[in-house]
């Protein structure tokens, strides 16, 4: 669209229909490009994409579905990457919505993807970046990410302490998600160092939103009976973020590092640490010159609860003008296999000389 170029399946019927000749060249790899045209096929169209698992790695396949579907991941992960551009240039109320919507988006377009991998052919439905593991780590990480602002907002607005708690155990549980399936595909790509870096940073965040929903429900419990409970809490958020801080240094300390993020999740950590260790050391102070309540075992964590809704994401409506003609026309493997189906024309030689139509002779040095 950007370059004008119109895409609708009219405009494709028209430029590459049944009697459209064979483009040459890169992207029309037939065996002969006289067997094509003799066939009657329109080009064929090799569509490469790099992997997000191994981004040193190509893939190649004629399936048009392997395109759209490649396209509709990569504008997923693009709504990701502008979702953080977003944040570290503004913090205003305007640009907390369109992140928020940014991300639920993602999330959107990696259901899509899912939903639709069944189409793939055999040669791209296998990649790594297709699998329902890495495609449910993205819409995690996308989640995640939302409930993320959903915290920030609640903070802001003072909403009570054990919803806070539920939406930071939810937060955990979509990092925990992330982080276990992110683990098994670095397991998997031993080579590729951001898939492990991406499962440190989802360990790490899962064990801060665990610090943070027992905050909560220290903070939910400091009444008259509940001290005891309430310090309890507090001290397992202690231990759960001092945890988080080792792994946040661990986490940085991986390749590839980033310049610039050991001072954005330093700041954010050391906030988080002291508002836990203050409560902590206040809950342990009460309890023991006024309330003497015995400590208990830390509860589980708070019952996970979501407050977002993920839209459905749906690709248009097919459009009149796609004929069958037109999708023969465009299928890859059909097309391939009919090309290979057919001998090779047979060598052309030249005439001997003195055989055939007589020579032009060459005139006044010409």
């Amino acid at each position: 669209e950007e370059r004008g170029n119109d895409l609708t399946p009219a405009a494709l019927a028209r430029r590459f229909g049944e009697d459209a000749p064979v483009a040459r060249g890169e992207e029309a790899r037939c065996s002969s490009g006289h067997d094509a045209v003799q066939l009657g096929l329109n080009r064929m169209v090799y569509f490469s994409w790099s992997l997000i698992s191994e981004p040193s790695a190509f893939v190649s396949c004629r399936d048009g579905s392997y395109d759209v579907l490649a396209v509709l991941l990569t504008l997923g992960l693009g709504q990701l990457g502008c979702a953080e551009m977003e944040v570290r240039e503004s913090g205003t109320d305007a640009a907390w919505k369109r992140v928020y919507d940014m991300l639920l988006r993602a999330a959107a377009l990696f259901d899509l993807v899912s939903r639709h991998v069944g189409v793939l052919p055999p040669e791209a439905a296998i990649l790594p970046d297709f699998s329902p593991l890495c495609l449910h780590c993205f819409r995690s990480q996308a989640v995640a990410q939302a409930h993320e602002i959903t915290m920030y907002q609640g903070h802001r607005r003072d909403r009570p302490a054990h919803i806070l708690a539920s939406v930071a155990s939810e937060t955990a549980l979509q990092y925990r998600r992330v982080a276990e399936g992110a683990k098994r595909m670095a397991d998997a790509l031993p080579a590729n160092l951001r898939m492990r870096k991406w499962y440190l940073y989802a360990k790490y965040k899962t064990r801060l939103y665990a610090a943070l929903a027992y905050h909560h429900l220290a903070v939910e419990q400091q009444r008259p009976q509940s001290y005891g409970l309430s310090l309890s809490c507090s001290q397992k958020a202690q231990q759960l973020v001092m945890e988080a801080f080792d792994e946040m240094h661990t986490f940085l300390g991986a390749q590839p590092k980033n310049r610039g993020q050991e001072r954005l999740f330093s700041e954010a950590q050391e906030r988080f640490t002291s508002s836990i260790n203050r409560l902590a050391r206040i809950s342990e102070q009460d309890n023991q010159m006024i309330y003497r309540e015995p400590v208990p075992a830390p509860p589980p964590l708070p019952v996970p609860k979501s407050f977002l809704t993920v839209a459905e994401a749906n690709l248009p409506a097919q459009s009149p003008a796609w004929s069958d003609g037109l999708r023969r026309g465009l299928d890859g493997a059909a097309l391939q296999a009919a090309v290979d189906s057919q001998p090779d024309p047979p060598p052309r030689t030249a005439a001997p000389v003195g055989e055939g139509e007589p020579r032009a002779e060459s005139s006044g040095g010409l």
